[in-house]
């Protein structure tokens, strides 16, 4: 099993967030995602019993998961550090956390 990639990112409070992860194999070959399907969750911390699902999207073609949140989803989360986790499960129903980090939630004066 590989290791869990650590990535961190921006999200802006009120703007529409977008964020791509291709999969690539140990070789840097992309993994074939054809029968996967994927969750991905923000929290404040770890445990929290809130928690913002994010819009999960799968490009079989290239390999790509993509995570999106609408700006009225954004607009609600407090400024600060979150932390996220994105999850596949493939054909034979094994579950394996793709990505893991922390999101830094930049305050917005206006929506």
């Amino acid at each position: 099993m590989a290791a869990v990639i650590a990535e961190n990112f921006t999200i802006q409070q009120g703007e529409t967030f977008t964020k791509d992860f291709i999969l690539t194999n140990p070789d840097n070959s992309l993994v074939g995602i054809s029968s996967y399907t994927s969750t991905a969750f923000l929290a404040k911390y770890a445990g929290d019993s809130t928690t913002y699902p994010f819009i999960v999207g799968i490009t079989t073609s290239t390999s790509t998961i993509r995570i999106s949140m609408a700006s009225t989803i954004t607009a609600t989360l407090d400024a600060g550090r979150h932390y996220y986790n994105v999850f596949t499960v493939n054909g034979s129903s094994v579950k394996t956390k793709q990505r893991e980090g922390n999101v830094l939630v930049n305050a917005s004066v206006l929506s």
